[in-house]
């Protein structure tokens, strides 16, 4: 029985697989792209925000009062909380 042979992605492995791709661009891709992977992952994994921040402020080095990458990081963390928190409680209901 000639039966299809169709991979689908496990959804653990769908956040981990985003983690990575925001990850590699910090080192291939322009600031701009980085943020929306960075943007995009923090939705499905909110440490991923503050991780990679912190990375980038300590490979690019950012001057001591002004973390902007660190702070971006948190904000999109933040969001993906919220939107964590939003979708569970409306699955529920």
């Amino acid at each position: 029985m000639g039966g299809s042979s169709v991979t689908v992605m496990k959804p653990q492995r769908f956040p981990l697989l985003l983690f990575f791709v925001a990850l590699s661009s910090l080192f291939l891709f322009p600031w701009k792209l980085t943020l929306i992977f960075v943007f995009i992952a923090s939705l499905f994994a909110p440490p991923v925000g503050i991780i990679i921040g912190v990375l980038a402020d300590a490979l690019y080095g950012a001057a001591p009062p002004l973390f902007l990458a660190t702070g971006l990081g948190v904000l999109f963390s933040a969001f993906g909380f919220f939107v964590q928190h939003f979708i569970k409680t409306r699955i529920i209901r």
